[in-house]
C-alpha cells in the first residue's frame, strides 16, 4: 500500500526554526557559548557547503529512504533562510574543519526524522485488511534523530535516538484516495511531486493523509524538544581550561 502525506513546507520550516532556537537556548542554559548559523553564514567555508537539490514542484528537497519493503520519500525542511546540507559521502560538517580549528569551537548539525503513518485502524483488523474501515487515525512516530558534530581537534562524534518513539495523540486521518473529496485530491496531487498525471483519486491502492496541521506541529515540537534536552545532556558539562 502507499500512503501519501502532503507537506506544508511553511509549517515544517517553522517547526525547524523553533527546534533550532530551543536547542540553542538549552545549550546556553547549560553554560555553553552558542554561535548560530547567522553568525557564520558569511564565512567562505559555510557559504561553500554543498546543499541538497530542491524539488521544483514541492519547493524543498526530497530524500528517499529504502528499507526493503518499506520505501519512504521525506520532505526535508530547515529554518527559513538556512540551507539543507547535502550529507554526501562524508558528514556535511567535514568541510568546516579548518574554520572550526581556527575559531576553537565545535560544529553541530541536528536532524530529526518523523513518520506520520503509524496507523491505528478503526476496526480490529487495521487499515491493511479487507475488512478494515476506509479510514484510520494517523499517529506520529519519531523514527530517528541525530546530533553529529566535529570538535576543534577534528574529532567527530554523534548522539542518536536509540529506537523509534510513538508520539501520543492523533495528527489526522488516513483515507482511501477514492473516498476523499475532489478538491482535497486535486490539492494533494499538486503538492506531491512523485504522483504521476491524472487524478489522485484514481490511483489504486493509494491512501492519503488529511493532516491536522496544529496537532502535527504540537507533536513534532513535543518530540523534538525532548530530544534536544537529551542531546545537551549527552554533551556533558562545558570543558574548563586548566
Amino acid at each position: 500500500m502507499e500512503v501519501a502525506v502532503p507537506s506544508d513546507i511553511a509549517v515544517l520550516r517553522s517547526v525547524a526554526a523553533e527546534l533550532y532556537l530551543d536547542l540553542a537556548t538549552k545549550f546556553r542554559a547549560a553554560g555553553w557559548e552558542v554561535i548560530v548559523y547567522d553568525d557564520l553564514k558569511s564565512e567562505a567555508a559555510v557559504a561553500g557547503l554543498k546543499q541538497e537539490k530542491v524539488d521544483e514542484k514541492l519547493g524543498a528537497p526530497i530524500r528517499k529512504v529504502n528499507l526493503g519493503k518499506q520505501k519512504m520519500h521525506y520532505t526535508i525542511a530547515s529554518p527559513e533562510g538556512m540551507p539543507v546540507l547535502d550529507p554526501g559521502m562524508t558528514m556535511p560538517l567535514w568541510g568546516l574543519r579548518s574554520l572550526v580549528k581556527e575559531k576553537g569551537m565545535h560544529a553541530l548539525e541536528t536532524t530529526y526524522r518523523f513518520d506520520p503513518v503509524a496507523l491505528q485502524g478503526k476496526s480490529r483488523h487495521g487499515i491493511g485488511s479487507n475488512t478494515a474501515s476506509t479510514s484510520a487515525e494517523a499517529n506520529l512516530v519519531f523514527s530517528w534523530a541525530q546530533g553529529v558534530f566535529i570538535s576543534d581537534k577534528w574529532a567527530p562524534g554523534w548522539i542518536r535516538l536509540k529506537s523509534p518513539i510513538a508520539v501520543v495523540g492523533g495528527i489526522g486521518e488516513v483515507k482511501k484516495a477514492a473516498d476523499v473529496s475532489p478538491e482535497f485530491a486535486n490539492g494533494l496531487s499538486k503538492a506531491l511531486s512523485y504522483i504521476g498525471g491524472g487524478s489522485i483519486s484514481s490511483q489504486k491502492g493509494l491512501y492519503v493523509c488529511d493532516l491536522d496541521q496544529a496537532a502535527l506541529k504540537k507533536s513534532l515540537l513535543t518530540a523534538g524538544t525532548a530530544f534536544n534536552g537529551e542531546l545537551v545532556r549527552g554533551f556533558g558539562p562545558v570543558p574548563t581550561t586548566p
